[in-house]
């Protein structure tokens, strides 16, 4: 029977048995989270451009999908915190009031577009205020399954 212990090569601490890892130098060998100018919520590693994927992930050729932003490192879905979203209704009810006013009086264009590019610019300007972290700009985006 081998009496002698077990010792880790590089540290010289000595080990539980000759098959265990020496846990000092297995967190030296971990990679190392990547720097970078913004962090993914979900992996927390730093990049400085997300990707531009498709998203809804894996729709069908025929269904329409559009580029979203992806962590290049894990992939997860990403929100920027920096652009306000324009709800839906909000566009059709302008794209109505334009096709109203134009048809009717074009002067009155004005009266319903520029307050409404005013409020648009006021929600993005909230929007880059609230965030107070530039490294937190991005969020993450709820799955496809959370949307239906």
């Amino acid at each position: 029977m081998n009496t002698t212990m077990a010792v880790c090569e590089s540290c010289g601490q000595p080990l539980d048995s000759e098959t265990s890892v020496c846990r000092a130098c297995d967190q030296h060998l971990q990679p190392a989270i990547p720097d970078g100018q913004y962090r993914c919520p979900q992996c927390h590693g730093g990049f400085d451009k997300p990707l531009m994927v498709n998203w809804p992930p894996y729709a069908k050729w025929y269904k329409p999908s559009h580029l979203c932003e992806s962590c290049p490192h894990c992939g997860t879905f990403l929100t920027d915190r920096y652009r306000a979203d324009i709800p839906k209704w909000e566009m059709a009810l302008l794209i109505l009031w334009v096709c109203v006013f134009w048809f009717t009086h074009k002067t009155m264009l004005f009266a319903v577009y520029v307050p409404w590019m005013i409020t648009v610019l006021y929600r993005n300007y909230r929007a880059r205020k609230s965030v107070s972290d530039p490294a937190a700009r991005y969020k993450r985006k709820a799955s496809a399954d959370e949307t239906a």
